[in-house]
């Protein structure tokens, strides 16, 4: 057996007991959570966005009961610099501070207060609706809240 050979199948011996190792263990730690009837509970998290959606989803119902709770976790999770990210620990993004500073708008925050002086300006920072995705244009026009021509074209075929 070549050595070449004879090295790599050591490595993969090795990596093979490692392997098995640490998935026995994710196992273990899966059923220790799980409860008796067979399911597992646990904390959903995301970013913001959805909270964002669902006020404006609302906000076209003309639902307002549940805005309050969910424009306060939007607040909460404003970055200091006046963004708001889309995965634990990550910089502000434009789009998802765009549809949070929106969102809070329909809420009911006043344009003028600090988190919402401090949004406006980094989303203008960060290059303003022109570097918007597709997406939140599409938002922002079912909202009519920016021109047409910022919105996706879609042509007909």
């Amino acid at each position: 057996m070549p050595v070449k050979q004879a090295v790599l199948e050591t490595a993969l011996d090795g990596l093979d007991g490692l392997l098995s190792e640490s998935v026995a263990r994710a196992v273990a730690c899966l059923r220790s959570k799980q409860k008796r009837d067979g399911y597992w509970c646990g904390e959903l998290g995301a970013d913001t966005t959805l909270e964002s959606d669902y006020i404006f989803y609302l906000f076209v119902l003309g639902e307002t009961s549940r805005v309050h709770m969910l424009a306060e976790r939007i607040r909460k999770h404003q970055l200091p610099d006046g963004g708001w990210n889309i995965y634990e620990g990550g910089p502000s993004e434009l789009n998802a501070t765009v549809k949070a500073y929106f969102a809070l708008k329909v809420a009911g925050d006043f344009v003028e207060a600090p988190h919402m002086v401090r949004a406006r300006r980094l989303v203008l920072q960060l290059g303003g609706i022109e570097r918007t995705n597709s997406y939140a244009r599409f938002y922002l026009a079912l909202a009519a809240r920016s021109p047409g021509i910022w919105s996706p074209r879609c042509l007909p075929s």
